[in-house]
């Protein structure tokens, strides 16, 4: 960006530049004084003016919100999952082995290779 290469970044979303706000606002800075937008599917961000500058805080906002209330329903549903008795772990550690229709995991019987 030193050399002005960029004219415009396109993006899915705002969102996904950056879900942390302080990184967000570092990103929005540097973006800033090199003129470049930010191109996604509903909005052309010019940070230099005060009104996308405010629509985009605002925007940032709702999507670590959202952000976090995916991750608690994401854990929540894994919590649920391991209670009713469903690994919710991916690959048993080896060593192991998961038995998926009586939903037990036990050891395996490790030979020796040497």
């Amino acid at each position: 960006m030193q050399q002005n290469a960029y004219d415009a970044i396109v993006v899915a979303d705002q969102g996904r530049l950056s879900r942390n706000t302080g990184h967000f606002g570092t990103i929005k800075e540097i973006l800033a004084n090199y003129g470049v937008l930010v191109v996604t599917e509903t909005k052309t961000y010019d940070y230099n003016r005060a009104d996308d500058d405010l629509v985009s805080d605002f925007e940032s906002v709702i999507s670590k919100q959202e952000y976090m209330a995916i991750k608690r329903r994401l854990i929540r549903g894994r919590i649920q999952s391991v209670k009713s008795g469903n690994w919710a772990f991916g690959r048993p550690p080896f060593g192991y082995e998961r038995n998926y229709k009586t939903k037990e995991t036990r050891k395996k019987r490790l030979r020796a290779s040497y």
